[in-house]
């Protein structure tokens, strides 16, 4: 069977390739394979497959603290992450978030920043990640914008940290969906809880040839309630005899 090779891991230099082929085999090859690179592109780039939900913008905030912190740390102290170095020791401390913190936290987390962070871009993380996470804590879908405008534009100051500015490219790219999200509410939680429950019934079932069956006990899943559950069966009816 004649192939060729494509520079790139893109699929575009294959999008005329099939076509110009004469092959018998060309019109059912049209659609070629994307690479796992081109298929996450591809997702990304398609907004309406996505949803910009707290989890994975705060998520992006938190990947950014630690990245600034590891940066800040190597600079500083020239090697990894060690017992006793102070952004080291504060780095769970530092992803909890304000409202979570008790006055001893607070302490141990501004002598953490003062020992470990001269320049402060750590601090600066941080604050820009409170200023997300208040985004998403707020009711009020005016506020709400109010305070998303202002995280953006303290992510994009010129003095900020660089981890603050490639955090900021997704909000800003993001910036209607997510004052739409938190106006309306919407998300697709229950979609993404009821997908991972079907895996789970298709992986302890080591998967099903018989898709009614496999209907079934989705449907039996989902419609169980607490206390509902079926009994386990014994392997054993009775204890084994320790007579030799």
């Amino acid at each position: 069977m004649p192939l060729t090779w494509s520079d790139g891991r893109d699929s575009s230099p294959r999008g005329g390739w099939p076509p110009s082929r004469w092959y018998a085999w060309t019109p059912t090859r049209a659609a070629a394979k994307r690479s796992g690179a081109s298929r996450r592109k591809a997702c990304w780039a398609n907004k309406r497959g996505r949803q910009p939900t707290r989890p994975r913008i705060v998520g992006l905030a938190n990947r950014a603290l630690d990245d600034c912190r590891r940066r800040t740390r190597n600079d500083t102290l020239g090697h990894r992450g060690r017992r006793g170095d102070p952004l080291y020791g504060a780095r769970k401390m530092l992803l909890t978030g304000a409202e979570r913190l008790d006055p001893r936290g607070w302490e141990q987390m501004r002598k953490a920043l003062d020992q470990g962070d001269p320049c402060d871009e750590a601090a600066d993380c941080w604050q820009a990640k409170e200023k997300i996470r208040s985004v998403f804590n707020t009711g009020d879908p005016d506020q709400a914008s109010d305070l998303l405008d202002d995280a953006i534009a303290y992510c994009l100051a010129p003095e900020a940290a660089p981890e603050l500015h490639k955090l900021a490219r997704t909000p800003n790219r993001w910036r209607q969906e997510i004052k739409t999200s938190i106006s309306t509410g919407a998300h697709n939680g229950r979609t993404e809880a009821a997908n991972a429950k079907t895996k789970d019934i298709k992986r302890t079932g080591r998967g099903y040839t018989d898709l009614d069956n496999y209907r079934l006990r989705i449907l039996f899943a989902a419609g169980r309630q607490p206390g509902q559950t079926q009994p386990v069966t014994k392997i054993r009816t009775q204890r084994p005899s320790l007579d030799a």
